[in-house]
C-alpha cells in the first residue's frame, strides 16, 4: 500500500514538472522567434 501511494506521489511530480516545463516552452519559444525575427529584420534593414 504504501509502495502504490509513494508510486502515485512520483508520477504526480513528474507529470506536474512536465506540464511546467511545457507551459515554459510555449511562453519562452514564441519569444525566441520574435527575438530572431526582429534581428534578422534590423540586419536586413541595416545592410539596405
Amino acid at each position: 500500500m504504501a509502495e502504490q501511494v509513494a508510486l502515485l506521489l512520483a508520477e504526480g511530480s513528474v507529470s506536474f514538472e512536465y506540464r511546467e516545463w511545457a507551459t515554459a516552452t510555449l511562453i519562452i519559444f514564441p519569444l525566441i522567434a520574435l527575438m530572431i525575427i526582429f534581428v534578422l529584420q534590423w540586419l536586413t534593414l541595416r545592410c539596405i
